[in-house]
């Protein structure tokens, strides 16, 4: 019976289990990589550095109001014949100046890094002729006629300095700081005065003038940044403050003719700001 041997053959082969399919392995070269993230590169602020700075300062003047003998006596010809006006005393109105100018120099310093925080030390030295400059006027009337005495006033820089600490934190290749410390100045201070006696009489004098120079000592501070683009090299900008404090300045006497009075004095504070571009070589940089 070979038919049925042939089925009883076919009904247990088809009885065994089959074999479950199992994909083959990819190739090692098709495997993927899981690379961990790279942190931004952060520059090396650490090292000493010089370099150039340029920008713009800008201020404002304040003179108090001075009171004293302003108006020199004078011969009033017209309205009483030969009639010799007595000196007299005034008060000049309070007065405020302002101005800008450009200011440039450069800075020297040093830098030390730990971690992102950045801690420094910075000098510079600028030049300016920043100048804050007003006037006013005061006038009196005798005998129907008037006199005016107007006093032009300017307190002017020559040269800004400072020595100050610096702390900021390092972002990648940009530096973001505060600053601030020991700030000095050439402050010059002068005065002129004019005399106009009124319509048809003779002055006896026309006016002084006076002029006090001096170096003074203050506080700076504020804010920059710094970004580092290439080997040592670096580029910034600055803003600051600057207070002189305030300068006792003499006046002098508005006219020669009261050289015997005392002299007009008054306290005038000098003050000023300035925003610069600076670029910087750094000797250990990135």
């Amino acid at each position: 019976m070979p038919v049925i041997e042939t089925l009883a053959v076919a009904a247990m082969m088809a009885a065994q289990p089959m074999p479950a399919y199992v994909p083959a392995a990819p190739p090692a070269s098709e495997t993927m990589r899981v690379t961990p993230a790279q942190a931004p590169a952060v520059a090396n602020w650490s090292g000493f550095y010089l370099g150039a700075n340029a920008g713009m300062g800008w201020g404002e003047g304040q003179f108090d109001a001075l009171s004293g003998l302003l108006f020199p006596g004078y011969n009033d010809n017209i309205s009483i014949e030969d009639a010799l006006i007595p000196a007299g005393a005034g008060t000049f109105p309070a007065a405020k100046g302002s101005d800008s100018a450009f200011v440039g120099g450069g800075q020297i310093g040093y830098s030390w890094q730990i971690d992102q925080i950045v801690f420094g030390l910075e000098g510079d030295l600028m030049a300016t002729d920043l100048t804050n400059s007003a006037s006013t006027t005061a006038a009196r009337t005798v005998g129907g006629r008037t006199q005016t005495v107007t006093g032009f006033y300017a307190a002017e820089f020559g040269w800004l300095g400072s020595v100050r600490g610096k702390v900021g934190i390092a972002n990648g290749n940009f530096l973001y700081y505060a600053t601030g410390g020991l700030a000095f100045a050439e402050a010059e201070l002068h005065t002129r005065f004019s005399v106009v006696n009124a319509a048809g009489n003779t002055p006896l004098t026309g006016g002084n003038s006076a002029s006090d120079v001096s170096d003074r000592v203050g506080w700076t501070a504020g804010v920059g940044a710094e970004w580092a683009f290439t080997g040592g090299w670096s580029l910034g900008a600055e803003y600051r403050h600057t207070s002189l404090g305030d300068q006792m300045f003499n006046f002098g006497d508005v006219d020669p003719s009261l050289a015997s009075q005392p002299d007009l004095k008054t306290k005038v504070p000098l003050e000023l700001d300035q925003v610069v571009l600076k670029v910087n070589y750094r000797f250990m940089g990135p």
